[in-house]
């Protein structure tokens, strides 16, 4: 059980870092999917917390957001708040 919470918050980290990342560099959906080859839909759905994104998609995410992809699991919110 443990191991299936940590992978449901990990998700949910997820979404907020790439919410938090795109608008920080003023990236729209549509902007942010052409430029990393990803849906808007895919995109917007990752962000809802209704899809799971795979490896390659967050490369490509995390490549256009000039982020490590490492950091894409490693998002505290509360981190963010304290700034």
């Amino acid at each position: 059980m443990k191991g299936l919470m940590q992978t449901l918050l990990r998700g949910v980290r997820m979404k907020y870092f790439i919410y938090e990342k795109r608008t920080e560099k003023n990236l729209s959906l549509r902007e942010l999917a052409a430029m990393s080859g990803v849906s808007r839909t895919h995109i917007n759905e990752i962000e809802n917390g209704n899809r799971h994104p795979t490896v390659k998609t967050l490369c490509e995410i995390a490549e256009v957001l000039d982020v490590p992809v490492t950091d894409l699991f490693h998002y505290d919110k509360r981190k963010r708040r304290s700034k």
